[in-house]
């Protein structure tokens, strides 16, 4: 038999270190790549699972909320219906039997505003009566059905009635009421012609 000469058995052995440590190179990256695709798989998937719940959850309080998203728009005053926001306050002076005048009424121009956008209307509104009629006023103005702010309340003592029979003390109120109105489709203020 012939002998293999040494140098040709080393740089096989070598070659085959050589083609090992590649080859394990080789399947350590491959093993690193798979793992991180799993891993960014997995996150993948527990990210769409979670983005999932909220969307569920989101939708769950959407419907949940739709009684009471209602019952929210009825504090706001329709743009098609800002005269009866006005009349509501007048109507305040016949319910405790006093006059009530409204001085000015501004309103927001709707027609130049989109659908479902909100506008501001105001009155500056005058009472005069006596102490407990005034305060009914400011009262009952604080509860009318709509959502409203109170400003630049004065209250002043206007002296006593001409009535010889009973002398009743007369007290003025003034006060700036505000609230907003919805934009509806093809809306036009009344309030602001």
């Amino acid at each position: 038999m012939k002998k293999i000469p040494h140098g040709i058995l080393l740089f096989v052995s070598i070659a085959v270190m050589v083609a090992v440590a590649v080859l394990y190179a080789y399947m350590q990256y491959s093993i690193q790549s798979s793992v991180s695709r799993a891993m960014l798989g997995k996150k993948i998937v527990n990210t769409e699972k979670a983005n999932t719940n909220q969307q569920q959850y989101i939708a769950d309080i959407y419907s949940s909320t739709i009684v009471n998203r209602e019952k929210m728009l009825a504090l706001f005053i329709p743009s098609t219906e800002d005269v009866s926001f006005i009349e509501s306050i007048e109507e305040l002076g016949s319910r405790v039997g006093s006059a009530v005048s409204i001085s000015s009424v501004s309103s927001d121009n709707v027609n130049s505003m989109i659908p479902n956008s909100f506008a501001r209307i105001g009155a500056h509104v005058e009472v005069s009566g006596t102490w407990v009629v005034v305060m009914r006023i400011l009262r009952l103005s604080e509860t009318l059905p709509y959502q409203v702010s109170l400003s630049n309340i004065r209250v002043s003592y206007s002296g006593l009635t001409d009535d010889t029979k009973t002398k009743k003390q007369i007290w003025r109120l003034s006060f700036d009421i505000a609230s907003n109105m919805i934009v509806t489709k093809n809306a036009t203020s009344s309030a602001a012609r």
